[in-house]
């Protein structure tokens, strides 16, 4: 393909995705189902699971990403998840360690941006800063946001140039890659969202990603790891009282699925008040919500929650924060990044 069928392709891509203007819908659960444990590509659901034990973990340094520290670290890898993926890390990581009362509130920039200045603000007000995992249509659309995000300290993370479905779970509720998704489809996706950073913002993306819809297995995290990109999901549970996600993209009041910003609440406060019970989390909510009535807005909550995580004696941090807390070592994927990216 040349340059210009490959401009004009990406372009259609990103229409595509564009006008549908719909939310992420997620691999999730319904307070009823009992979860299903994501499956590798053969079909094993034994190798992704939350990381609360320790790992190790060193911060990359020379690369200015914004919202990530450069610092030197003692490495400690977990034996385990190094034999399963080669490198040192896991597959993914959805839970930091259970032993330290810490909270990543991370958000993910789709296609819209309505509730980004109401969610920036909260932040700035309470001096929090999280983890924005960044699509390359919302980069396209929102650059002044995302100079605002990086300002303010916040960390950038790579949600892919085009959103797509990577497995085949809407159809056989199974995490199997789908057929047009290939290692050069992963990383196409990750390495040209990282360009459009750069190329707009001046920015560069931290190692970590998350992909669309909660969609993936082992063989897509390991395309993303040669990429140089740690997949990070969300805390889940058997239930979704005992998760993470605020079906904050839920829109049809009607569905099971619909929860409003008090049940998403006080779902997250009962989970904290639980012995280690949301230690470590990751929590997932959205910079843009369809929801029409504001009253029904889930990121209205937001310095609700934080005031009392905090009076609850949680710290709310970055995804880089919360990997180096559970000592999770990521300092070889920058380099690893910025060669398949840049070249360098």
């Amino acid at each position: 393909m040349n340059n210009r069928n490959a401009q004009n392709y990406e372009n259609q891509e990103l229409l595509n995705y564009v006008s549908y203007g719909v939310m992420e819908t997620h691999a999730s659960i319904d307070e009823n189902e009992t979860f299903s444990i994501t499956m590798d590509d053969d079909g094993d659901s034994s190798v992704i699971l939350d990381i609360r034990q320790s790992q190790s973990a060193n911060l990359p340094p020379g690369v200015k990403t914004s919202g990530y520290t450069d610092a030197p670290r003692t490495a400690r890898a977990s034996l385990q998840d190094a034999e399963k993926s080669g490198t040192g890390l896991p597959y993914t990581v959805n839970n930091g360690s259970a032993d330290k009362r810490l909270i990543a509130l991370t958000f993910d920039g789709g296609s819209t941006a309505n509730a980004a200045i109401d969610i920036i603000d909260t932040l700035a007000s309470r001096g929090v800063k999280s983890t924005m995992f960044l699509t390359g249509a919302f980069i396209r659309r929102f650059p002044q946001i995302v100079t605002r995000l990086a300002d303010e300290g916040h960390e950038l993370a790579n949600h892919t140039m085009t959103h797509p479905s990577m497995t085949a779970w809407r159809e056989t509720k199974r995490h199997t890659t789908r057929p047009e998704i290939s290692r050069q489809t992963v990383i196409n996706e990750l390495t040209r969202t990282e360009r459009v950073l750069e190329e707009r913002t001046g920015l560069r993306f931290a190692p970590l990603w998350r992909s669309p819809y909660g969609e993936y297995n082992r063989e897509i995290c390991r395309w993303a790891l040669e990429a140089g990109y740690l997949h990070i999901g969300w805390t889940k549970g058997r239930t979704w009282s005992e998760n993470l996600d605020s079906n904050d993209w839920v829109t049809d009041e009607n569905s099971p699925s619909f929860k409003t910003p008090d049940e998403v609440f006080y779902k997250i406060i009962n989970m904290a008040k639980k012995p280690q019970g949301a230690n470590g989390g990751i929590a997932l909510m959205h910079l843009g919500t369809e929801r029409k009535k504001r009253e029904m807005q889930v990121h209205l909550i937001l310095g609700r929650l934080i005031d009392t995580l905090r009076e609850m004696g949680y710290e709310t941090v970055t995804v880089s924060e919360l990997l180096y807390q559970s000592e999770i070592d990521i300092s070889g994927l920058a380099s690893q990044k910025e060669q398949l990216t840049y070249g360098n």
